[in-house]
């Protein structure tokens, strides 16, 4: 009589001892190196494994067609990715996860294709999908919801919900992506000159992009900035928070909390904002609104482009936003000569990866960029 096909894997380890494979868990020994027994002993662990209530997420829903199979993700406290990833000390923000979850209810819960058996959706269905999405969207979009379902589709097939896997010889559309515009030296000089405010309106504006254009902080970094942040003895910016949305906060972009090198005329000037500014406290934003409160991102782009009129500077043309700074110091470091490595270490950027994880950077170390950049302002 034929064993019935179980939703486990069966893999015997050099050649001596049967490991088995449950949905969603690590391979585990059966103790036997007889196949049948190792059988055996695997059917009972998955017939204890799909009645408890961990199986809820793995197993098939009872109804079949996408719409179904793809309630769950990317919704916080349903997804089973965002489980297995925090589960493995990966890291997914839940700014992340609301985007892809809005593309999932945005144009494919839309179209035709949610309410098709997942089971029998096919690589002509998938690619039908992209040419609709295709006639009334953006290739940048058109592949940002490719890579969603891609992921569901991938996640299902590696969990062995789906015997196969529709999206993986569907490629994304191919499109000239718009270069990243950079300031040059003579423009931050400009900009950020050593009297007055310049283009900018006050000393909050100037002094909040002043830290962009010098260290390569993001927007969200700068933001949360708290008095206690900045340690003016050892000159030195603590980068241990970000506002992840205008009510959310969180660690900074990867994790990546550090410590950057505080360039001397930086310090002059958060000095200066900290004397005529009211909320002086270690805990108070060195950033914020009369009443305490948050800068948003409404004022960051308000005040990045009336700079930029006021300084004549044409941004569209050149596609300019507040997050040029970032790019452009990291150019103008590369092109002085100064390590990549140290670069990467003082912006937050984790690839390459594993030299990454093998170099540990202190402050001393980042010392030679706020020496450069004291250099560069007059």
């Amino acid at each position: 009589m034929a064993r019935p096909k179980k939703r486990y894997r069966l893999w015997k380890k050099d050649k001596k001892t049967y490991y088995y494979k449950l949905p969603g868990q690590g391979w585990k020994t059966t103790g036997y190196s007889k196949k049948t027994d190792a059988q055996d002993f695997a059917d009972d662990r998955y017939n204890e494994w799909k009645d408890s209530p961990a199986a809820v997420s793995w197993l098939p829903s009872t109804g079949n067609t996408l719409r179904d199979f793809i309630a769950p993700y990317y919704k916080w406290n349903e997804c089973p990715r965002i489980a297995d990833r925090l589960l493995e000390g990966k890291r997914i923000s839940k700014q992340h996860a609301r985007h892809q979850r809005a593309l999932i209810d945005n144009y494919i819960l839309e179209d035709e294709i949610a309410d098709i058996n997942i089971h029998k959706i096919t690589r002509g269905d998938i690619k039908a999908f992209r040419l609709r999405l295709a006639k009334n969207h953006s290739p940048r979009t058109v592949n940002a919801v490719l890579t969603v379902l891609k992921t569901v589709f991938i996640d299902g097939f590696d969990r062995e919900l789906l015997k196969s896997n529709p999206t993986k010889t569907v490629g994304k559309l191919q499109y000239t992506k718009r270069e990243s515009g950079v300031f040059s030296e003579t423009e931050i000089k400009k900009l950020f000159p050593p009297r007055g405010f310049g283009p900018w309106l006050d000393i909050q504006d100037f002094t909040a992009f002043l830290i962009a254009a010098t260290t390569g902080m993001r927007r969200g970094e700068i933001l949360a900035l708290c008095w206690k942040d900045i340690d003016f003895d050892k000159m030195e910016i603590r980068v241990r928070q970000a506002w992840k949305s205008d009510t959310e906060l969180g660690e900074p972009k990867w994790g990546q909390m550090r410590s950057i090198p505080l360039p001397q005329k930086v310090s002059d000037k958060l000095r200066k904002l900290r004397r005529e500014s009211e909320h002086v406290l270690p805990d108070a934003l060195v950033f914020c609104n009369p009443d305490g409160s948050r800068k948003g991102t409404t004022w960051w782009n308000s005040r990045f482009k009336k700079a930029m009129k006021q300084a004549k500077i044409n941004t569209k043309e050149r596609n300019l936003i507040g997050h040029s700074f970032r790019h452009s110091l990291n150019t103008i470091l590369r092109a002085k000569g100064y390590s990549d490595e140290k670069i990467r270490a003082a912006l937050g950027w984790t690839n390459p990866k594993t030299q990454a994880d093998y170099t540990h950077w202190n402050t001393d170390h980042l010392r030679e960029q706020a020496d450069i950049v004291d250099m560069l302002l007059p």
